[in-house]
């Protein structure tokens, strides 16, 4: 029995696992595993064929085909505050030729504020992906709706401390106001992966020009993308839907 032929007939038994255009002939599957609602680490290990993973609440493993061109996606429907797990994906083939996507959604991913571009702007599926020039040092942010730094982070508090700091953040064309969520893309020291974050920005009483200036800034890691440089990712790499 072949590895397809397994996945066919042992793991769409799951009432969690879906699949669509099943040959189980060796020719490949394709798959849809909805681990919504699951709060333990689950392992996933894909084969060749295009196929979806929803996040669920757990430090999910992800693992793709290396090289296929699959255009695998990794989905992100719940709440951030829900998600407990930074999940670790492997085998992300990034890029124009790649295209494997990491998917947001704009109502179910419960943020408060939505996700923004860099000018405020609430984004939906309609948007279209455009990252911003990558900051490696204080900068005004371009125009974009993915942020892309370049220099390497320890941690999420590192980056929230760089975020915070006088003069290292000015918004776009306009001052910031209310709530939202920017979705940006790091590296840590090593500059060997890729970080999917959002950054939660909340202004307080009045609008501010600057990220120093706000009442509150976190940031929550979504995914680790292992042996990515951000540098590797373009904007079909990331969607809105």
């Amino acid at each position: 029995m072949t590895y397809d032929e397994k996945i066919c007939a042992i793991l769409i038994q799951s009432p969690n696992i879906s699949q669509t255009g099943v040959t189980c002939a060796g020719r490949g599957i394709t798959l849809t595993i909805d681990l919504t609602g699951v709060t333990n680490a689950a392992e996933v290990k894909l084969g060749a064929a295009t196929n979806t993973v929803i996040s669920g609440d757990g430090r999910d493993a992800i693992t793709l085909t290396t090289g296929s061109t699959g255009n695998d996606v990794i989905r992100y429907n719940t709440s951030i505050a829900a998600n407990s797990g930074l999940d670790e994906i492997q085998g992300f083939f990034a890029g124009s030729t790649g295209l494997d996507r990491i998917e947001l959604a704009s109502a179910g991913l419960g943020v408060s504020g939505g996700l923004r571009d860099t000018d405020g702007v609430v984004l939906d599926s309609a948007s279209a992906m455009v990252f911003g020039t990558a900051i490696s040092a204080a900068a005004t942010l371009g125009a974009g709706n993915v942020i892309v730094f370049a220099t390497g982070f320890a941690s999420t508090g590192s980056l929230t401390t760089f975020l915070t700091s006088a003069g290292a953040i000015t918004f776009a064309t306009a001052d910031m106001d209310g709530s939202g969520n920017f979705i940006s893309i790091y590296t840590d020291l090593a500059g060997t992966d890729t970080y999917v974050a959002l950054i939660h920005f909340d202004s307080g009483a009045a609008a501010q020009a600057t990220m120093a200036s706000a009442a509150a800034v976190t940031v929550t890691n979504l995914a680790v993308i292992r042996g990515v440089s951000p540098g590797a990712m373009v904007a079909a790499n990331i969607d809105i839907v």
